[in-house]
């Protein structure tokens, strides 16, 4: 697979990720899973989690529209096991984390629940940062693609 391949599915992926993530919240809240509180907190607290990654996914496929080539250098199986692996045990770990606050499960207070999420979020922030950062905001020098007329 090449670079420009795997920014593109990897990139769909994490946006899909983050959308299901918040239409979870969303059909949790309207199925009383969270009041009204509770709900825009979590919001609050979940959407500068993917922010950031996907505003620069969602920046790389705005500059990329035109690009008809692919010229990008072909990437280990290694990394893009690992670029998929570690935001999809993210989202997965934030999901469950979600369902199980909304039946009460595993937390015993929102505050607990609050807690672990900001801790996951920090946990996981470095690793997803070192690879959807390193893919998405560097632009290569080598990297001549013909661009469409």
């Amino acid at each position: 697979m090449t670079e420009r391949q795997l920014k593109y599915r990897a990139g769909m992926f994490l946006i899909l990720a983050h959308v299901f993530v918040i239409l979870l919240v969303i059909v949790l809240f309207f199925m009383n899973g969270f009041d009204a509180g509770q709900f825009t907190t979590l919001f609050g607290i979940i959407m500068p989690m993917f922010s950031g990654y996907t505003a620069a996914i969602i920046g790389f496929l705005i500059k990329d529209r035109y690009t008809m080539d692919d010229a990008t250098q072909w990437i280990t199986g290694t990394f893009a096991f690992l670029f998929f692996l570690f935001p999809a045990l993210f989202a997965l770990v934030i999901m469950a984390a979600i369902w199980a606050q909304a039946h009460n499960a595993v937390f015993r207070n929102f505050e607990e629940f609050k807690t672990f999420l900001m801790t996951l979020e920090s946990a996981f922030a470095i690793y997803i940062g070192l690879f959807v950062y390193s893919l998405f905001q560097k632009q290569s020098v080598a990297r001549r693609q013909r661009r469409a007329p």
